[in-house]
């Protein structure tokens, strides 16, 4: 089953919104706006009857397409820069997932279609462009995978299978986010610091670790703790502390974490007492739902702009297609018609 499945599954692992402090040369990040007219960029993927996504950008309303729908393909994270465009993700290629960004619609190749890969996370300073990703070696285990333009970095040995779907560029230090299985298959959260692993969690439950910010010496990391292969407590660790969101009593996982000042925001899903995935964010712990649990919903990115709130993903309309939508504010805007599966994968405001 695909309808939200891929959805949920970037929400553990892909995309970029963080909020930063910055030194006055440095560009703005992602989500590190002023107040003002916005214009929102999403990158989302649309499925055709057969099932194959193709690839497309939003922009207040006006849709391209970056891939031509022949090849499955899929976004994982946006960043805007200058006026430059970029877009990472998968494309299926020659029998396999090939890891690629694009600039403007332009693609480049980052892996050569001989194992499964995929790209996760973009950053662009200045002439530098950062690119997050996996790739699959002999063994069948992902490797987590650093491009600095174009040149290749192993942050993983591949003796285990491991993810990572975010990263935080801070001067010369690059921090990345993901998990680890140990030699148990245990997911371990964690965190890299410039290739040096921090683990978050301890290897008595299966945990992943989806998103990162870093604000001077703190350094804090959204993440789930899975209960088998069904999530189950959504939370954050500020310094290597965790902190879990709601009380248990519904299951819950968190996405995307930024801060705004001294507020904490965290992006997620929380699941209704009738077991329908709700599109869920919390601002300091304190839950807020931006649908009802009639239909499954789920959100995967978030910005902010001034005081607003953005979030992205999709909801399921009254016949079990996946719409795209984004959120400002806890108002609802649909990107797609409903007559195909979609999802707003990645979001990036201005």
């Amino acid at each position: 089953m695909k309808k939200l499945l891929r959805l949920f599954f970037a929400f553990f692992l892909l995309s970029i919104t963080i909020v930063s402090c910055k030194e006055d040369d440095e560009p703005a990040l992602p989500d590190e706006l002023t107040a003002g007219d916005a214009t929102v960029h999403i990158a989302l993927y649309e499925e055709d009857a057969a099932l194959i996504a193709t690839l497309k950008y939003w922009k207040n309303g006006v849709v391209t397409n970056i891939t031509d729908g022949t090849n499955d393909a899929f976004p994982t994270s946006i960043f805007v820069t200058a006026g430059d465009v970029y877009i990472t993700g998968r494309e299926f290629m020659g029998g396999e997932y090939v890891a690629k960004y694009w600039k403007n619609g332009v693609a480049t190749r980052l892996t050569d279609g001989n194992y499964y890969a995929t790209a996760s996370d973009i950053y662009v300073y200045g002439s530098d462009v950062h690119v997050l990703g996996c790739e699959e070696n002999s063994a069948g285990n992902r490797v987590i995978k650093y491009w600095k333009n174009g040149v290749e970095t192993s942050i993983t040995d591949g003796v285990n299978d491991a993810y990572a779907p975010h990263m935080f560029v801070s001067g010369n230090d690059v921090y990345i986010v993901g998990y680890e299985y140990d030699a148990s298959y245990i997911s371990i959260a964690k965190y890299w610091k410039n290739g040096v692993p921090v683990n978050l969690s301890d290897g008595t439950t299966d945990e992943l670790a989806s998103s990162i910010f870093v604000s001077g010496n703190d350094i804090y990391v959204s993440g789930v703790e899975l209960n088998g292969f069904d999530f189950e407590k959504a939370k954050y660790w500020k310094n290597g502390v965790a902190v879990t969101l709601l009380d248990g009593t519904n299951k819950a996982m968190a996405g995307k974490i930024l801060l705004a000042g001294s507020d904490i925001y965290v992006s997620g899903v929380v699941e209704s007492n009738s077991g329908v995935s709700i599109a869920n964010y919390w601002k300091n712990g304190v839950s807020t739902n931006l649908t009802d649990g009639t239909t499954k919903a789920g959100v995967v990115a978030m910005s902010m702009l001034g005081s607003d709130v953005y979030l992205s993903g999709s909801e399921e309309n009254s016949t079990g297609i996946e719409i795209a939508k984004y959120w400002k504010n806890g108002v609802a805007v649909s990107l797609t018609d409903g007559t195909k599966n979609c999802a707003a994968v990645a979001m990036f405001v201005e």
